[in-house]
């Protein structure tokens, strides 16, 4: 099967398709489809044409949750309650279409596999959401994963490029370990968890502070940027053997710096 292109009022389960283009539509229940390789995710190929078709996905009031034995490419917007994508061992997401979870999206790509979006306008939209992977990147230089959620975890020793802006106006940053990374809040960033990379670590709070509530260490440079103050709890270590730190008409004040 090279497409299928499903619609149904409650719920739509797929065991496993060879698929390689999907679109799934559940006005009030489910969708749960697991594919055996690599998946475009929002696209068919119309039989009479033979042309591609591109559409949106969604389960508006369930959840929609995509499990591909390959790479996933989201080439059509996806528009679910609590949103599941899952890339096969070693494959990236690819994100070229909004993705959206009232509640909650997941993505999690496996092994060596990242998670990427292909253009700048392109967002990922949830309250809570969770970016994982092995070894692989979230986001890439030039092309940050755009989100706004309001809680966020991200989990991969690779490295981190994601810009954030929800309806909050801040963000608490968890605690997170690996290569290198950079974080852009529009509003203020608050690091509540510890930071440890052995590159660079670059935190950046667009109209507001940035708060750091945890230690933060870097193996190579930190770059601290505010359009407001730039604050450090007593007691937590700013290690970097670079620092660069710019801040607003708030200033800064940093207790505990370790730098050579």
């Amino acid at each position: 099967t090279t497409a299928i292109n499903l619609q149904a009022a409650g719920d739509v389960t797929v065991g496993t398709t060879s698929a390689l283009l999907v679109i799934a539509n559940s006005a009030s229940g489910n969708v749960n489809i697991t594919t055996s390789g690599f998946t475009a995710l929002g696209g068919y190929v119309d039989p009479t044409t033979h042309e591609a078709v591109f559409g949106q996905s969604s389960s508006a009031d369930g959840n929609f949750t995509l499990t591909a034995g390959g790479g996933l490419l989201v080439n059509g917007g996806i528009q679910s309650k609590n949103l599941t994508l899952q890339s096969g061992a070693n494959s990236t997401i690819f994100l070229g279409a909004d993705v959206k979870g009232s509640n909650s999206v997941t993505l999690t790509a496996q092994g060596t596999g990242s998670v990427v979006q292909l253009t700048n306008s392109t967002k990922v939209s949830g309250q809570t959401l969770t970016v994982s992977t092995g070894s692989g990147n979230i986001g890439a230089s030039g092309l940050a994963l755009r989100s706004d959620a309001t809680d966020l975890t991200f989990t991969t020793s690779g490295n981190v490029t994601m810009w954030n802006q929800n309806p909050n106006g801040f963000l608490d940053l968890k605690a997170w370990t690996g290569t290198s990374l950079n974080f852009t809040e529009e509003g203020d960033l608050n690091v509540r968890g510890q930071l440890f990379a052995t590159g660079v670590v670059s935190l950046t709070a667009n109209t507001g502070s940035l708060f750091l509530g945890n230690n933060v260490v870097s193996g190579t440079m930190a770059v601290l940027q505010a359009t407001g103050s730039i604050t450090q709890r007593s007691g937590d270590l700013l290690f970097a053997p670079i620092l660069f730190a710019s801040a607003g008409s708030g200033g800064i004040n940093l207790s505990k710096v370790n730098t050579h």
